[in-house]
């Protein structure tokens, strides 16, 4: 079979053509449909592959070999017919924006010395893999503003075919990873490499370049560039937070870190404050507690249950016991159809996980922890009596 002519190499701006169907082999629940030409661009390079329609049909994924676009459609179509075909057009613009800005990014970069490792075209940015293991903010700033200079010099952009013996004197970005006849595609004075992917005519149809974050990956810095359309909804977005949050501040947009900080200063106050009245609060209910509590074997022993209390109350009160005195301790709270529980024991004798077993099947419970507290949380409240019931009868077997 004679290879497909590739259409969005001629116009890479055409949305919609007619080709014959040369065969219809079925893949699962759809079609792998070849066709005597297509729009159609298929993955490779980093840049995402087309959809759109065969006929009646979905094209759902696509992928070329050995010369041939394969179409993996939803609905078969007749082998032998002339199908009219159409491409999603927001969808390939998107990305021949990603694409093209792609390369107006790398290109700045390597003029800043810095080389592209690698490329990804995501659904919501792309992302530049760099060689360079930092680089400041006010280079950053140079560069996407040399990005965006270039943008709006709206330099056309070529592409044309060369022999592999024509490669030295190119002096491309970087080397081929293929051979035979390469298509180049050049920004010309900025970027100039070998590239199969769908572009823009010109770099002014990027509109938009903006660096949206960096992070670090395999000691490399990458960064995450929004591109083309996406930049202006972004950047709706983010004032509408801007303008929210000056509202709810009533300040200035430029007085909102202030703002901010100030807030997050008096809840950090507020918060020290909270904690020092709690533990305060905690340590006397504690000290009522002990007051009140039985002694088995001459240790007092707490025994108490509690109903709705914050979740981490439990954990408060075992933090302000007495750290030198012998004691034995079993709480539950009740939340709902729930329960937590707890137990703090001093004593040596006392072996909480050999008896988890039968303390906890009451309560059906789970939990652990290490001497001399245990923690964990149950879903029968019913048993809570027996649950203390037991607990005191292995205080009375294990504490001499």
């Amino acid at each position: 079979m004679k290879t497909t002519q590739l259409l969005y190499y001629s116009d890479q701006y055409m949305k919609d053509f007619d080709a014959e169907v040369l065969s219809v082999s079925p893949v699962g629940e759809n079609w792998d449909v070849i066709l005597d030409r297509t729009c159609f661009y298929p993955e490779g390079g980093g840049q995402k592959g087309d959809r759109g329609f065969l006929g009646s049909g979905e094209v759902v994924d696509l992928y070329k070999k050995e010369g041939i676009v394969h179409h993996i459609v939803s609905k078969k179509p007749e082998t032998g017919s002339r199908v009219a075909c159409s491409i999603d057009w927001d969808r390939r613009f998107d990305y021949m924006q990603q694409h093209t800005g792609q390369h107006v990014v790398s290109g700045v970069l390597f003029k800043f010395g810095y080389g592209t490792v690698s490329v990804h075209q995501g659904e919501k940015y792309t992302t530049i893999e760099t060689d360079a293991s930092e680089i400041d903010t006010s280079t950053l700033e140079a560069v996407e503003e040399e990005v965006n200079k270039i943008i709006s010099m709206n330099i056309r952009i070529k592409d044309y075919h060369v022999s592999e013996k024509e490669i030295p004197v190119l002096k491309l970005r970087r080397a081929p990873k293929v051979s035979g006849q390469i298509r180049i595609v050049e920004i010309e004075g900025y970027d100039k490499v070998a590239c199969g992917g769908v572009h823009t005519s010109s770099t002014g149809d990027v509109m938009f370049a903006k660096i949206l974050f960096t992070e670090k990956i395999r000691s490399h810095v990458r960064i995450a560039w929004l591109l083309g359309n996406r930049v202006l909804p972004d950047y709706r977005g983010k004032m509408f937070t801007v303008h929210s949050l000056a509202e709810i501040f009533s300040a200035k947009e430029d007085e909102l870190v202030a703002s901010a900080k100030k807030l997050l200063d008096e809840n950090r106050t507020l918060k020290k404050e909270l904690e020092t009245l709690q533990l305060d609060s905690a340590r006397k209910d504690m000290d009522r507690l002990f007051s009140e509590a039985e002694l088995i074997n001459g240790i007092p022993v707490v025994i108490k249950q509690f109903e709705n209390m914050d979740g981490g109350y439990l954990k408060l009160l075992l933090s302000v016991l007495p750290g030198d005195e012998p004691y034995a301790v079993s709480l539950v709270n009740i939340q709902q159809n729930r329960l937590q529980w707890a137990i703090a024991v001093t004593s040596e004798g006392f072996d909480f996980n050999r008896n988890r077993g039968d303390l906890l099947i009451s309560i059906r419970g789970k939990g652990g922890g290490k001497p001399p507290f245990y923690q964990g949380v149950g879903d029968n409240t019913g048993g809570i009596e027996l649950f203390f019931s037991k607990f005191k009868d292995l205080l009375r077997k294990s504490i001499g």
